[in-house]
């Protein structure tokens, strides 16, 4: 991974982060390493190469590598909860007092750790705050023996099951893959029930919070990779509790919280649920006031994304818009939205600059931001200059479109686009069919409809573009009234 990789993996705010651990780490305030960053900023690290020469600019280039490296292992290690630093202290307390000869402080401090991390479901810490005392229950003030070694084995049988959910995970995983790539049908349901079964995981452990918060991450993976999310909700919601978010009261549960309910909020707002989607948002709400903002630039940024898109698809586009003009990250996501929901309004000029500001490559924005939200950006760039009639353009954007997508294109899951950019295509050569009976009956044969409970948000959302223009009707009245039908 080069250094220019490495920046753009972190955020706005990380970026400033890391420059002042350059600086702070610098003896002297002008230094070539800071001189490299700026220039890569740029793009304009040649230049600097020219001036110092090839040898010089490629120890600067690894000595800046280096420590963007210790920044980012650095940083996670701070990033531990409150409760985490408050474990590692007191088991760190407690076997120094036993190893120097205090055994009643050391069991005060291992005790107080017991009790955190049962609060916590951290069985690693468990296991070495047990292993502490089983080596140090000869001694008078170490609680009886016998009760040690059974605490001992339950918690390891409780790990146990918590590793094991790591198999699951990579079972489910291998099954989105093939779902993928093969077209199979994935049931959820059924093979967590299964290997739950066959590793002999317990409810307590496979719908503890932590793990619903991993199963809600998944099941938001698989609609996604699917374009399915109509099913994705239902194999855990039932364990999920009404009074989930109000629960509990440490850090490290928040933290599972804010995860689980970005998931959530994505989910039912994929499958046009905006009510219960809305409902997961106040949760939100209520958990960044407990903890006085998000805990991460990351989930600022996507509370953001989905607060605009579930006002903009209730009838708020005003508010949306509002909403993302508290981004101060400029990402990717916010621009595209924004955009789609200015089109919808017909203001062709803005999605245009939105666009322009979406400067770099296909490629550079898949890995980041999915090949989803990338096809997205290209097709609403399409309509963009069918309405701003420039039909050489669309020609060759589409085009552009089919060959760049070519193998993603082939998959059962994209079937619709494929056929969505054929009508396209006719409508940009022959734009006087478009209201007529003849072009509704080849767009009624040509796109396959799933029932329209399944259908996703923003497929609907593209069909509503042809919709409006066949029966001239607003865009936006068309897609709340198409996005509005569930059977």
């Amino acid at each position: 991974m080069e250094v220019v990789d490495l920046l753009n993996s972190l955020y706005k705010s990380e970026k400033l982060e890391f420059r002042q651990f350059l600086e702070d780490r610098n003896r002297r305030h002008q230094v070539r390493n800071l001189d490299l960053l700026n220039q890569i900023e740029k793009g304009n690290s040649e230049q600097l190469k020219k001036e110092i020469g090839a040898n010089a600019f490629g120890v600067l280039k690894k000595r800046l590598k280096d420590a963007l490296l210790d920044f980012i292992g650095t940083r996670k290690e701070v990033q531990q909860t409150k409760e985490e630093q408050k474990l590692s202290k007191w088991i760190q307390l407690g076997k120094h007092c036993l190893d120097f000869g205090y055994p009643k402080d050391g069991l005060t401090y291992l005790l107080k750790a017991e009790g955190l991390a049962l609060e916590l479901d951290q069985f690693w810490y468990l296991n070495e705050i047990y292993h502490l005392l089983i080596e140090h229950s000869d001694l008078e003030f170490i609680p009886n023996q016998e009760a040690l070694f059974q605490k001992h084995q339950e918690n390891q049988m409780r790990y146990n099951q918590q590793e094991n959910m790591n198999l699951v995970y990579a079972r489910i995983k291998k099954k989105f893959r093939e779902a993928e790539y093969e077209g199979k049908e994935v049931d959820l349901e059924e093979i967590i029930q299964k290997s739950y079964a066959d590793l002999e995981i317990s409810d307590a452990i496979g719908f503890s919070l932590k793990s619903l918060h991993q199963l809600c991450y998944l099941a938001d993976v698989y609609g996604a990779t699917t374009l399915n999310y109509y099913h994705a909700d239902q194999f855990f919601e039932k364990h999920i509790p009404e009074d989930l978010f109000t629960l509990y009261r440490n850090e490290q549960s928040w933290k599972y919280l804010i995860e689980m309910g970005l998931s959530l909020t994505n989910i039912y707002f994929r499958k046009r649920d905006l009510n219960q989607a809305n409902h997961f948002l106040k949760e939100l709400e209520r958990v960044r006031e407990r903890l006085k903002g998000f805990q991460t630039e990351e989930q600022q940024s996507r509370f953001l994304v989905l607060q605009s898109l579930v006002y903009n698809f209730s009838g708020k586009s005003d508010q949306a818009i509002q909403v993302l003009a508290q981004n101060t990250s400029n990402e990717f996501p916010h621009y595209l939205i924004q955009a789609m929901i200015q089109f919808q309004q017909g203001e062709y000029k803005a999605v245009r600059s939105l666009l322009a500001q979406m400067n770099h490559s296909d490629k550079y924005y898949i890995p980041r931001f999915g090949i989803e939200m990338v096809m997205r950006k290209n097709m609403l760039e399409i309509l963009l200059f069918l309405e701003l009639q420039d039909p050489d353009y669309v020609e060759s954007r589409i085009q552009s479109f089919l060959n760049r997508f070519r193998l993603e294109l082939q998959k059962n899951k994209y079937a619709n686009v494929l056929e969505f950019l054929s009508l396209i295509r006719y409508v940009n050569q022959y734009p006087e069919v478009i209201s007529s009976e003849e072009f509704a009956v080849k767009v009624n044969a040509s796109l396959t409809w799933k029932p329209s409970e399944m259908e996703d948000i923003f497929f609907i959302s593209f069909y509503a573009w042809l919709k409006c223009k066949m029966t001239k009707e607003p865009l936006y009245e068309t897609t709340l009234k198409l996005i509005a039908i569930k059977s």
